[in-house]
């Protein structure tokens, strides 16, 4: 049995920006052979990813910073932020 525990705020930036640091605390007997990634897609259009980036492995669980060239990527509108969690 896994649990996830996000700390995720709504926000807003502006494309370009760097953001704080995304954590996911995951509960979990090991986490050994896990890996996550961010992904972040459109509210529009919530099937495509526009944004697709691997997390690092921290105490307890995950945590990703999306980069000023990641977010220069996006254009004006409203994002959904998706975590996969895979082993």
């Amino acid at each position: 049995m896994v649990s996830l525990y996000n700390k995720i705020p709504d926000m807003e930036c502006i494309s370009g920006d760097t953001l704080p640091a995304f954590e996911v605390s995951v509960e979990a007997e090991s986490l050994e052979n896990c890996n996550m990634q961010c992904i972040l897609s459109k509210a529009s259009d919530p099937e495509t990813a526009l944004i697709c980036k691997d997390c690092n492995k921290i105490d307890g669980g995950f945590s990703v910073i999306l980069t000023s060239e990641d977010t220069g990527k996006l254009d004006e509108g409203t994002y959904i932020i998706y975590f996969r969690l895979t082993d």
